[in-house]
C-alpha cells in the first residue's frame, strides 16, 4: 500500500521542481514526466496546475530509452 502523505510531499516536490526549472510552462505543448518515481506521484495535482504535463507511457524505463536513442543519434547520426 502507498504512504498517502508521502505521496503528496513527493508530489509537492515535484510541482516545485516543476516551478523553479520551467520558467512559462503555459509556452511548452508538453511537460513529460518520466522516471521511476513517476508512478508514485498524484498526476491530477500535478495536472491542475500544469495542464500540459502528461506521464510518459511506461515512465519507469523512459530515461533509459531516451538516454539509448540520444546515444544512437550521437554515435550514428539522425
Amino acid at each position: 500500500p502507498q504512504n498517502k502523505e508521502g505521496t503528496k510531499q513527493y508530489t509537492r516536490k515535484i510541482k516545485n521542481l516543476i516551478q523553479s526549472k520551467i520558467l512559462h510552462p503555459e509556452e511548452l505543448s508538453n511537460i513529460i514526466i518520466g522516471g521511476g518515481g513517476a508512478n508514485l506521484i498524484y498526476m491530477e495535482d500535478i495536472e491542475k496546475e500544469y495542464p500540459e504535463a502528461v506521464l510518459a507511457d511506461e515512465s519507469e524505463l523512459a530515461n533509459v530509452r531516451g538516454y539509448y536513442k540520444f546515444g544512437l543519434i550521437k554515435e550514428f547520426g539522425e
